[in-house]
């Protein structure tokens, strides 16, 4: 999957907004400009799924899709809708 281009762009807002963001950002260890932007897909509900692949278990439900090659098939389906799933396969699609 090819990078997503980043762009830089401007917003306006209140100053003592903006020094709550630069604490919390300071507080979580991470730079203003990421703070913001994990701020903003959480808040828009666009952020990356994270599994933790030591400990995922297919359930039942499933397993009961059929093979992996099926379950792969429908994963590139709904990759055509959904970027989500297009980046899931992306990562986990060819193991």
């Amino acid at each position: 999957m090819k990078k997503e281009g980043m762009i830089q762009t401007g917003i306006r807002m209140k100053a003592t907004l903006l020094d709550k963001l630069r604490l919390k950002a300071r507080k979580e260890h991470v730079s203003l400009n990421t703070y913001m932007v994990s701020a903003l897909e959480r808040g828009a509900g666009l952020e990356w799924p994270v599994i933790d692949r030591k400990s995922f278990k297919i359930d039942s439900d499933l397993a009961s899709f059929g093979t992996r090659r099926h379950v792969t098939e429908m994963a590139k389906d709904a990759a055509k809708h959904d970027p989500r799933a297009a980046y899931l396969l992306s990562k986990y699609g060819n193991e």
